[in-house]
């Protein structure tokens, strides 16, 4: 199993890199008053981030595809788990 944790300095980063300047990733009064309780991570730096921790793997195969369905959010420090066959991606509050 693999661990991934996104900080808020990368979700920063992506937002200035995208253009994607959503205030329900970037500012803790918007994400606080949303329906996420605090600031949640670009869902497409939670794609980008799988998919190089998977890369090896995914080099190795000729011919693949990746099906992503968001089922929660994803909130900036928390701890995300990618189980070892990559059938599921699961999250842990810190």
């Amino acid at each position: 199993m693999k661990k991934l944790i996104i900080r808020e300095i990368e979700g920063i980063k992506y937002s200035k890199e995208s253009q994607d300047k959503n205030k329900i990733h970037l500012d803790y009064a918007t994400g606080y008053n949303s329906i996420y309780g605090n600031k949640i991570v670009h869902g497409t730096l939670v794609i980008l981030k799988f998919i190089k921790t998977i890369k090896k793997k995914i080099e190795r195969l000729n011919n693949y595809s990746i099906k992503i369905n968001f089922q929660k959010s994803f909130k900036y420090n928390q701890q995300i788990f990618i189980s070892k066959n990559l059938n599921k991606i699961s999250q842990i509050n810190e």
